[in-house]
C-alpha cells in the first residue's frame, strides 16, 4: 500500500504480502523479529517499540498514528508471542505455513529484493538475519511507511520459513513434491468441471501418486491443527485437499467433524452427507452424522410449543428455542 493511502486517522493494518498471502497474521514481522526469536528478545524488542510509540515519549512523531500502531498492531502481537502456549501454537502454525509454501507458493511473485536474494542465498540463515536487521532499522521511521516495511519483513519471514523446511531445491520456480525427482509432475488444483478432461487424458500412475501425496500432506497438517484447536487453519488445509481430490470421502468426513466442533451443523451436514455418498461405510462420517442427528433432535425438542398457565387459569403456549434452555426471559 503506498504511503499516500495511509492517513493518520485511517491507517490500514491489513497486510497483503508474506504470511498474509496464506491468510495468517505475522506477529514477528510487526515486532521486527526473527521467527525463532527467544522470549527474552521478544520482550526486549516490545519494550523498545512501546517506548518509541507511546504518546508520552513519541517525540515529534504523529502521536495519533503512533498510538494507533501501538494499540492495534504492536500490543496484540506481543500478547500472542509473550505467552508460552500461544507462542508455541503460533510457531507450529508457522512451520505448517513453511511446508505449505514449499508445495504451492510461486516464488516468482516475490516483490522485495531482499526476499529474492534470500531465496538464492547459500547461507540463507545468515543472510536472513542481515536483511532483517536492515529492514528493522527503518521499520517505524517514518510511521507512514510502517505497512510497507512490515510487508517486506513478512515476505522475508515467509521465504526463510520456506528455506528452513528445505523441501525443494533453490533457486526458483514452482514447487515439486517433497522427496520426488525433478521430473515429477506438479499437481495443480483440479476443479470439478475439469474432471472429464482429466479422465480423457488418462493420468499416469505418477501423476495420481503425486496428487495423493499432496492430499495426504494437507490432511496431516489439518490433523495437527485440529489437535491444537486451530480449526480455521484446519478447514483451509482440507479445502486445499478437496481442490485436488473433490471425491475424497475422508477429507469430507474430517471437514464435517471440524464444522461440528465449531458448532456449524449446516456445513457439517453438507460434508458428512457427501462423505457417506462417496463411501457409505466411512466410520468417521457415520459417527459424525450420528452426533449431528442427536443435536438436531435436541434442538427440535427445545423448539416444541410448551404449555403455560396464565393467572386466569387459561393455557397458552410458548415456543422455546435453544436460548431458552440457558436463561431466557421468564
Amino acid at each position: 500500500m503506498p504511503p499516500s493511502d495511509l492517513g493518520t486517522s485511517q491507517m490500514s493494518f491489513q497486510l497483503t504480502r508474506g504470511l498474509a498471502e496464506f491468510g495468517y497474521p505475522d506477529h514477528y514481522a510487526v515486532l521486527g523479529l526473527e521467527v525463532d526469536a527467544s522470549a527474552g528478545d521478544i520482550r526486549k524488542r516490545y519494550m523498545k517499540l512501546a517506548r518509541l510509540l507511546h504518546p508520552d515519549s513519541s517525540g515529534d512523531m504523529d502521536k495519533a498514528l503512533a498510538s494507533q500502531i501501538l494499540s492495534k498492531w504492536v500490543n496484540p502481537a506481543y500478547q500472542i508471542l509473550s505467552q508460552e502456549k500461544e507462542r508455541t501454537d503460533y510457531c507450529l502454525l508457522l512451520k505448517l505455513v513453511g511446508q505449505r509454501a514449499n508445495l504451492e507458493y510461486d516464488t516468482s511473485r516475490l516483490a522485495s529484493t531482499f526476499s529474492q536474494d534470500l531465496l538464492k542465498a547459500e547461507d540463507y540463515a545468515t543472510f536472513y538475519q542481515s536483511a532483517l536487521q536492515s529492514l528493522v532499522e527503518s521499520q517505524y521511521s517514518p510511521l507512514d511507511r510502517a505497512v510497507t516495511v512490515v510487508e517486506q519483513i513478512s515476505e522475508l519471514n515467509l521465504v526463510f520459513l520456506l528455506r528452513r523446511e528445505n523441501v525443494r531445491s533453490y533457486p526458483g520456480g514452482r514447487s515439486t513434491n517433497p522427496g520426488s525427482s525433478q521430473n515429477n509432475v506438479v499437481a495443480e488444483p483440479i476443479s470439478p468441471d475439469a474432471s472429464v478432461e482429466v479422465k480423457m487424458k488418462e493420468p499416469t500412475e505418477q501423476t495420481t501418486s503425486t496428487t495423493d501425496n499432496y492430499v495426504r500432506q494437507y490432511v496431516r497438517r489439518a490433523d495437527e491443527l485440529i489437535a491444537k484447536n486451530l480449526f480455521p487453519g484446519a478447514i483451509q488445509e482440507l479445502k486445499d485437499a478437496l481442490k485436488l481430490d473433490p471425491q475424497n470421502s475422508h477429507c469430507h468426513a474430517l471437514m464435517g467433524v471440524v464444522y461440528l466442533r465449531q458448532n456449524q451443523p449446516k456445513m457439517a451436514k453438507v460434508h458428512l452427507t457427501q462423505a457417506l455418498k462417496l463411501d457409505p461405510q466411512n466410520a468417521m462420517a457415520l459417527d459424525g452424522m450420528g452426533k449431528l442427528k442427536k443435536l438436531e433432535a435436541q434442538a427440535g425438542q427445545t423448539a416444541r410449543p410448551m404449555a403455560k398457565t396464565t393467572q386466569g387459569g387459561a393455557k397458552t403456549t410458548e415456543r422455546r428455542g435453544l436460548f431458552g434452555l440457558f436463561g431466557g426471559k421468564k
